[in-house]
């Protein structure tokens, strides 16, 4: 401090401190120090300012947070930090849980002698507390013990109260004529109501009000919240929390901040007007924040104690009114319906429709206004007018009706030479009342559903019936396609852009990030065209399918279903993997499969087999939209085109084509689920190929007696299945974070499965045959042996031609070669094991 604070204790009208008072090495008091609630801080330059920036006290520079006690430390350990940083000092963290309360005094002492004010000084006298001079050496911080900042109370330019949620800055810097203790005030709460108004705290560092404009307010979100909200850190949203913590973000400079539950936006501004109650987190997402909103934020922000100007809007409003007057005088028939005894607000000027009619429900006109607008009118809507403003509890106050617009549209119709203008009101109304997606590639246009949060693709069926609903005599076959084609010009999209993108899933009560587990409303902006029918529930569990998964799957494949099932909520392809379930019949692969049906639901989900895919023009085409692929008991016959799974798994670009129609190109986001009893065939192979699999094998047959039948019903109700989502978004994280499924198997791994769990022929090779450069075993010999191979495993025995064109894929030969004095036909590399 540049000058000592010429006090006296007389002054105060306090006793000398004790000798048990006197300063220390350390004045701070004691129950203070008892406490691990401190940490370290230190100002960083940020542009034209300086942040006080937490620190853990253990010399790491890590910043701390206010609201995580694993990054405080004790007083010692504080101390000693800070004297091993040059810069470093030290704070106390207020929580609910301590008795403690500090006053803060912001520029309240002379900077050149350090004397306080002569309310200050009545303030010490009146708390008989410690006190010390904060860091800007022109405060003072009182602090006192078991007292609470009351719901009531609001910081003035001056005095700031905190009791918890934030770090105060500790400077040792004693007012030496203070206690060393922190006493209790027998008038605290008295005394603060006492300046809540008070002019004596203005001093000569106090802003006054300025006339700028909301461009010009010079407040950051640091303004608004507790400095110790770190920058570029996700934490716990200050006014609607959050359940895991990571829900807020201040962006470097503290310019800006983002929510990510409502996914929006916004700066002090905003915060302010959370604060006040005067809008919610995310009101703006959609739309921009009306001039009300705006002026009604900065008045509460002002009567808070912020130093804001008059917004713009406020000073508009005697001319938005005189605005309305003319509005009404120019068209009185649109806004005055005597018969139904309703107003019906329109936009007037910069004013929506939703502010004029909050103007003429309050009845805010001037009465000079009102004589003018009666005096002007006709007889019927003056009357009318002169009704509503004398009983305005018998009328209506309404926006602007859809009826009555729809009602222009058709007189539009009724007018010679204006079907082109007709035509356009209708298309705009129509815009207004839905949202449409029309994709660029085959002009297919989609509606939004706000019910279910997706866009559905019956866009052209709703606008049919709404016009026909609307127009009535007017309506046509010609007028509908007139408008459609109007409406898919004015909403283009590309195809790449349409569907889920990024973490958030569409789910049966919302949207939820499967990154963070928070839940934001339905929007058309997330371009959803599928959803989950399930409900989100964090807290939900899922026993029973744990228990199933227990009983079918090897303990170690467990948690690589549950990543894959994880991989399937999102609609990234850069794990490049799909799915097989192998084993025999009654081994729980359908069971698993049809609850992953339940869990994604009939829009999300398409079953088409793997050599569909493969061997098909038309399989591409019909995994568009969809989330996953799930297909049960896949046959046995050839993969015949194996590069098309591998572009397909790659979510590479592929070209797609419906039967009549255009063919067209698109990156399939969809991830399959297959199950066999034995694996298809394949008419070519590589490590590529074998790269592509994740092979989950269910080993053991369930016997008859022992299964449930009742088992699916149980997987599948809806607290189930809510666990099971939980299950699948724990799974998605998991794999995030590692980068590759648990145990993931490698080509050789996938080969020698499928082999094991072949045909018969795969089956005979994996068990009877060794690979070997130089074997060889005769073409009748092996054949023989296959025959009682598969016949002793109940398998069914293929030809000849089908035995030798297998064992050409796995790289054997045909050759002759002479043996006992005769040649014969043989398979070489290979050679057959003893039975």
């Amino acid at each position: 401090m540049s000058g000592e604070v010429r006090i006296t204790d007389e002054e105060l009208g306090l006793a000398d401190p004790s000798d048990e008072e006197q300063e220390t090495e350390h004045p701070v008091p004691e129950e203070l120090q008892a406490l691990d609630q401190w940490v370290c801080w230190e100002r960083v330059e940020d542009g034209d300012r300086k942040r006080k920036i937490p620190r853990v006290p253990n010399g790491s520079g890590r910043t701390a947070r206010t609201n995580d006690p694993t990054t405080w430390g004790s007083f010692e350990e504080a101390v000693e930090a800070s004297s091993n940083q040059v810069g470093l000092q030290v704070g106390f963290v207020l929580t609910e849980d301590d008795p403690f309360l500090a006053i803060d005094f912001d520029d309240v002492c002379n900077p050149e002698t350090g004397e306080p004010e002569e309310w200050v000084i009545d303030a010490l006298r009146e708390c008989d507390s410690y006190a010390e001079v904060s860091p800007s050496a022109t405060g003072l911080h009182i602090w006192l013990k078991d007292v609470q900042e009351p719901d009531w109370w609001i910081d003035t330019d001056c005095i700031e109260v905190y009791d918890s949620g934030q770090y105060i800055t500790m400077t040792g810097d004693h007012l030496s004529v203070t206690p060393t203790t922190c006493n209790t005030p027998s008038e605290f709460e008295e005394w603060l109501q006492s300046h809540t108004e008070d002019d004596t705290l203005e001093s000569s560092e106090v802003q006054t009000f300025s006339n700028s404009p909301p461009n010009d307010v010079e407040l950051d979100v640091f303004d608004v919240l507790s400095s110790s909200f770190s920058e570029d850190k996700r934490v716990s949203h200050p006014y609607h929390g959050s359940e895991t913590g990571t829900n807020f973000k201040v962006f470097e400079g503290g310019e800006t901040w983002h929510c990510f539950r409502h996914d929006v936006a916004g700066n002090a501004l905003h915060l302010i007007g959370i604060e006040q109650d005067v809008i919610s987190c995310g009101d703006w997402k959609n739309r921009d924040l009306t001039a009300q909103e705006w002026a009604e934020l900065f008045e509460a922000g002002r009567e808070a104690g912020y130093d804001l100007p008059d917004h713009p809007d406020e000073r508009q409003q005697t001319a938005i009114q005189g605005n309305i007057v003319e509005a009404i005088i120019e068209s009185p028939s649109d806004w005055i319906w005597p018969d139904e005894k309703s107003i019906i607000a329109h936009p007037v000027g910069d004013a929506n429709a939703r502010e004029v009619q909050d103007r003429l429900e309050a009845q805010s006109l001037e009465s000079d206004e009102v004589v003018e607008l009666i005096t002007e009118l006709d007889d019927e809507y003056a009357d009318a007018f002169s009704k509503f403003w004398q009983t305005p509890e018998a009328w209506s106050v309404s926006i602007e009706g859809p009826d009555h617009s729809w009602k222009q549209v058709k007189d539009l119709y009724s007018e010679k030479g204006q079907t082109d203008s007709a035509r356009d009101l209708a298309v705009r109304l129509l815009r207004k009342e839905y949202d449409f997606i029309t994709i660029s590639d085959n002009e297919q246009m989609y509606c939004y559903n706000p019910e279910t949060g997706v866009y559905e693709s019956d866009a052209e069926q709703t606008v049919k019936a709404r016009l026909e609903e609307m127009l009535e005599l007017h309506y046509n076959g010609r007028e509908a396609r007139e408008i459609i084609g109007r409406l898919k010009a004015g909403g283009f999209l590309d195809r790449e852009k349409f569907g889920q993108s990024g973490s958030s899933v569409c789910v049966a009560n919302g949207v939820v990030d499967i990154e963070t587990g928070e839940m934001s409303d339905f929007s058309p902006g997330y371009n959803f065209r599928s959803r989950l029918p399930v409900e989100y529930d964090p807290e939900a569990e899922c026993p029973q399918f744990r228990e199933f998964l227990e009983d079918v799957c090897p303990d170690e494949k467990i948690p690589q279903l549950q990543e894959f099932v994880g991989y399937c909520l999102q609609p990234q392809t850069n794990h490049k993997k799909a799915l097989l379930l192998l084993g025999p019949t009654d081994a729980g692969k359908s069971v698993f499969l049809d609850l992953l049906q339940a869990l994604f639901g009939a829009d999300s989900t398409v079953n088409l087999s793997v050599q569909y895919l493969a061997n098909q023009r038309w399989g591409e085409a019909e995994l568009v939209g969809r989330m996953v692929n799930i297909r049960h008991d896949l046959d046995s016959t050839d993969i015949k085109n194996a590069g098309k799974i591998k572009e397909l798994t790659a979510g590479n670009p592929v070209r797609a084509e419906r039967k009549n129609q255009d063919p067209f190109r698109f990156e399939p986001r969809t991830k399959h689920i297959f199950a066999a009893n034995q694996p298809p065939s394949r008419s070519s192979e590589d490590d590529g190929f074998w790269n592509r699999w994740l092979t989950v094998v269910f080993p053991e047959r369930i016997p008859r007696q022992e299964q449930d039948p009742k088992l699916s019903e149980k997987l599948t109700a809806d607290q189930e299945l809510a666990g099971i989502l939980n299950w699948a978004i724990e799974g998605y994280q998991r794999l995030e974070e590692q980068g590759r499924f648990t145990n993931e198997p490698t080509p050789s791994d996938n080969r020698r499965i499928w082999e094991t769990y072949g045909n018969s022929v795969e089956r005979f090779i994996s068990r009877r045959l060794d690979r070997e450069p130089d074997g060889s075993v005769g073409k009748d010999e092996a054949y023989s042996a296959y025959e009682s191979f598969a016949k002793s495993e109940s398998m069914e025995v293929f030809s000849k031609h089908k035995f030798t064109s297998t064992l050409k894929k796995k790289g054997a030969s045909v050759e002759q070669r002479r043996s006992d004095g005769e040649r014969k036909r043989v398979y070489t590399g290979f050679s057959l094991m003893d039975s």
